[in-house]
């Protein structure tokens, strides 16, 4: 869960980046609790121009830009983060299961 002082500045940043032409994305555990792995953030980080593996999340009404979770995995085992990256390819696999239980077959 984002801690409230988080979300606060999290809203301001929205706020002021949301209609500019300004490429931005939320990476590290804001960005991974903004997406449902429960974690608790330090910080919130950004990362500007990475359009490739920029997506969007809802989160408290709110249209948020974040790094792809898999884009995040190889990232964090490049930095030698490996128990992170580990946290996060199983959650990127729980997510893959999910929805592929949830496709019906036409």
């Amino acid at each position: 869960m984002l801690p409230q002082k988080h979300l606060n500045v999290l809203q301001k940043i929205y706020n002021k980046l949301k209609e500019t032409n300004i490429n931005w994305v939320i990476t590290g555990s804001t960005a991974f609790i903004i997406q449902g792995i429960p974690l608790v953030p330090s910080d919130i980080d950004i990362q500007t121009d990475i359009k490739k593996y920029k997506k969007y999340i809802s989160f408290n009404d709110m249209q948020l830009p974040v790094l792809d979770l898999e884009y995040e995995y190889e990232a964090y085992m490049k930095m030698g983060r490996v128990e992170k990256a580990m946290l996060l390819k199983e959650w990127v696999c729980k997510i893959k299961k999910l929805e592929v239980k949830g496709r019906t077959r036409d």
